[in-house]
Order: structure tokens, then C-alpha cells, then sequence
């Protein structure tokens, strides 16, 4: 399995490139496999925020080559996308099931009960296996927010 990338093209309404030469349309996101594309990008961020045996939750990031069932995802219960026009902020708790938390915009803060913060913008993705424990706490950082909700089979 590619890395997805994402990249950046701009181009005039009327159809004729910008004065730099670059095409799409503009500040659109272009998803890109392994580079393959039109403009090279950055990798995508994916995290996993995990309980521990002592309750507390931690956050790692991951690469899809270590979870294959993510990667693939063969594991799916329900999928839906959901846009909060409102800012959120939630104390520490955990989730009732684990999901795939794909952002589409907005920038969203984390953090995790050993006190690790980590802020997630369009194109990053959490996976979330803290069910247990103390879990996490949520902030917008701003509205509105919109992301990909995977809902995971155990």
C-alpha cells in the first residue's frame, strides 16, 4: 500500500493557469499515491490514542504499513461524514467504540492524559483506541470542523 500524499494546485476560473504555470483549481487538495501526481506534497500525519494498562492514555504515530487492517480498511462497522459548525471542547473521556477520525478541515487539539498535545489539521488522521481509562480531551481550535468518522469493528 502507497503513502498518500497531498498536494496544492491553483488555476484561474477562466481555465488558463496561474503565472507560475500550475494547474487545478484553486487551493484544492490533491490526494497523491506515493508522489504519483501532479505537484509533490507532505506525507499525512496518522496517530493512534491508545489506554494503557494504568488507565492513561498516550498518543504514537503510525504508518499504515503497521496496522494492515486500517490500511485496507476491512474492519468497518459504519462510516459517515460530520461537520460541526460550533467549537467543541471536551474534558477527558473515553470513546465507546474505536474509530478512524479522518479530518477534513478545521484544526482540532488533543490531548491525552499524560499530557501530550497534539493539533490535527485537514488531511490528518487519529485513530482512536482509547476506550478505556481516562481518555482524551477535545478543543477546536476554531469552527466550523469537518472529518471522515470510520466506526471499527473489534
Amino acid at each position: 500500500m502507497g503513502r498518500v500524499r497531498l498536494g496544492r494546485a491553483r488555476q484561474r476560473v477562466d481555465g488558463r493557469p496561474d503565472a507560475d504555470g500550475v494547474g487545478g483549481y484553486p487551493d484544492t487538495v490533491i490526494p497523491m499515491i506515493d508522489g504519483w501526481g501532479p505537484l509533490r506534497g507532505t506525507i499525512m500525519a496518522i496517530y493512534r490514542v491508545f489506554s494503557s494498562a494504568d488507565g492513561h492514555s498516550h498518543i504514537e504515530e503510525i504508518s499504515p504499513e503497521s496496522r494492515p487492517e486500517i490500511a485496507s480498511l476491512t474492519n468497518v462497522a459504519e462510516a459517515s461524514i460530520r461537520v460541526f459548525p460550533e467549537v467543541r471542547t471536551m474534558d477527558f473521556h473515553p470513546l465507546p467504540e474505536r474509530r478512524l477520525i479522518i479530518h477534513l478541515s478545521g484544526e482540532v487539539e488533543i490531548e491525552t492524559s499524560d499530557g501530550a498535545k497534539q493539533i490535527f489539521r485537514a488531511g490528518d488522521v487519529r485513530l482512536m483506541e482509547d476506550t478505556s481509562g481516562q481518555g482524551h480531551a477535545h478543543r477546536d481550535l476554531g469552527a466550523p470542523n469537518a472529518a471522515a468518522y470510520i466506526i471499527l469493528q473489534d
